[in-house]
């Protein structure tokens, strides 16, 4: 009978789906029992009175964590998975002593050392990378970018300036909330072509968009993780984003992606190799992925494990 899991998660995980790799590999050896949890609107009373009904063996919190949550549980195995995004809105709640005694496992560099600094010590950091499907990839004659606006970080001035830098042929944008302000007159009067989607039916239909093109623009200046640039990235895109994290803790600028200063402008060389630069984001690709194989384990027995082992792993 396969031990149980309560795997707490935000609401808006459930549409995007970029917490089901974790989700995955725990069911492997685990049955998981989801609950979808806001910190600041829903009732935490309910989700305490749920998990203490499941009575699981372990609980495991992504990017959602209750404080006061602790000493009103059952169940004294709890892991926590912070987002860095996140971390910079609530960044106070981070120095509660409560959070400080739960184990935690990072997916970004600079959150891990953030959290050390002010005193975590069950800590740990792993770099993720979705399963490789590169092998039709290849820079085209015509090169096309994807944008995916979704917080007004880039705008289409800035947009247009990125595709100009690039010489790109064709821009794909998907504006399902029409946060990117762009009317038929400015497409029209543009030197690369430019196609606009306000709805796309499911995740394989946004993905195959991205497969049609060369560069994958990042729309946001922080990352929790960095889901929807990594589905790119494990693809053989050509990353392009803000030199913050987590991003910027996968691409180095004209190495193998482009790095946008804070005001969404890019600098680039004269001369840009565009087939070295997506080689070398390949085998950025492959390290990492390799790296996460090799590792994926010990995210399970840190959850298994009792705080007190956390450290006994040669992790």
């Amino acid at each position: 009978m396969k031990s149980k899991i309560v795997f707490v998660d935000h609401p808006f995980h459930e549409k995007t789906g970029s917490s089901n790799f974790i989700k995955n590999l725990l069911s492997l050896k685990h049955e998981i029992i989801l609950i979808y949890f806001d910190q600041f609107k829903d009732d935490k009373s309910y989700l305490i009175g749920t998990i203490n009904n499941i009575n699981p063996d372990f609980i495991c919190f992504w990017q959602n964590f209750p404080y006061g949550f602790l000493k009103k549980i059952k169940c004294n195995n709890v892991t926590f998975f912070p987002m860095y995004d996140d971390y910079l809105i609530t960044k106070k709640y981070y120095l509660k002593n409560e959070i400080k005694k739960l184990k935690v496992i990072c997916f970004c560099r600079k959150l891990y050392d953030e959290m050390l600094k002010i005193g975590f010590k069950n800590l740990y950091f792993f770099q993720y990378m979705p399963p490789l499907n590169i092998e039709s990839n290849k820079i085209d004659d015509e090169k096309s970018l994807f944008f995916w606006s979704r917080n007004g970080d880039i705008n289409w001035t800035d947009l247009k300036a990125i595709c100009q830098k690039l010489n790109v042929d064709r821009l794909v944008i998907h504006n399902p909330e029409n946060i990117l302000q762009i009317s038929n007159d400015e497409i029209e009067n543009q030197t690369f072509s430019v196609f606009v989607s306000n709805w796309i039916e499911n995740q394989q239909d946004y993905l195959l968009l991205i497969e049609k093109c060369t560069f994958y623009l990042a729309p946001r200046k922080f990352e929790g993780i960095g889901m929807s640039f990594l589905e790119a990235m494990s693809k053989g895109k050509i990353l392009i984003g803000f030199n913050f994290p987590t991003f910027n803790e996968y691409v180095t600028h004209e190495i193998n992606g482009f790095l946008l200063n804070a005001d969404a402008s890019l600098n680039i060389s004269l001369e840009i190799d565009f087939k070295k630069i997506q080689e070398n984001s390949i085998a950025k690709s492959f390290e990492i992925r390799e790296n996460w194989n090799r590792h994926e384990n010990e995210i399970l027995q840190i959850i298994q494990c009792p705080k007190k082992s956390f450290f006994n792993f040669n992790l």
